[in-house]
């Protein structure tokens, strides 16, 4: 495991990434970002491994990011605690969006990736 961290600029774009992983992981990161700042314009996003000492902020970042009800932010989170990765239903971001969701969902969830459509 290797902490990286990544800034890529580009104009008006930028975008950052501090991410503890294996090099398979942060390859992946690195082309998501480097789409972020030449190509894609949205995305959708996906979560797993929640802080299970955390539940309820966990709960609360999806709704934050998302405008999930209670009960489905619930029942994704229980659902993301049994092991997996999952797309957070019904949200997409834009490219402008994407530093914001990012930080917000990397406090509480282990992984998070914002894949481009």
């Amino acid at each position: 495991m290797a902490m990286v961290s990544i800034t890529i600029e580009n104009g008006a774009n930028s975008a950052s990434l501090v991410k503890e992983s294996d090099n398979d992981s942060i390859r992946e990161a690195i082309v998501n970002l480097m789409n972020l700042i030449l190509v894609v314009e949205h995305y959708s996003v996906w979560i797993g491994d929640p802080d299970s000492q955390n539940r309820i902020p966990c709960i609360k970042a999806i709704r934050t990011v998302s405008k999930l009800g209670l009960r489905e932010a619930k029942l994704l989170n229980d659902d993301l605690s049994l092991g997996g990765i999952k797309n957070i239903p019904g949200l997409v971001i834009h490219k402008d969006q994407y530093s914001e969701v990012y930080g917000i969902l990397s406090q509480w969830f282990k992984q998070v990736e914002l894949r481009p459509l």
